[in-house]
């Protein structure tokens, strides 16, 4: 890849390939339900398991749990915020 290649990457229209990936995450979900986003994850998690065999490895397994547990204690609280109102 040569430079010039580099700098038209890095100026691509960002904010509207967020957009654009939204909008159509957003139509698959209306059209499909939430199946579509668990098809799609388990997609990702197969192609994964080809790549790196052993993913997720043990360590990568506490980190991702540590995060989901930091995630659930910041619902409950929020929960517990938005209910005394």
């Amino acid at each position: 890849m040569d430079a010039a290649a580099l700098r038209q990457f890095a100026r691509r229209d960002w904010a509207g390939a967020a957009a654009s990936k939204a909008d159509h995450w957003a139509a698959v979900y209306r059209r499909d339900g939430s199946q579509a986003a668990r098809a799609a994850s388990t997609s990702l998690w197969h192609h994964a398991r080809r790549v790196q065999p052993d993913f997720p490895a043990p360590a990568e397994r506490a980190r991702d749990l540590a995060d989901h547990l930091a995630l659930c204690q910041r619902l409950d609280i929020a929960a517990r915020a938005f209910a005394r109102r």
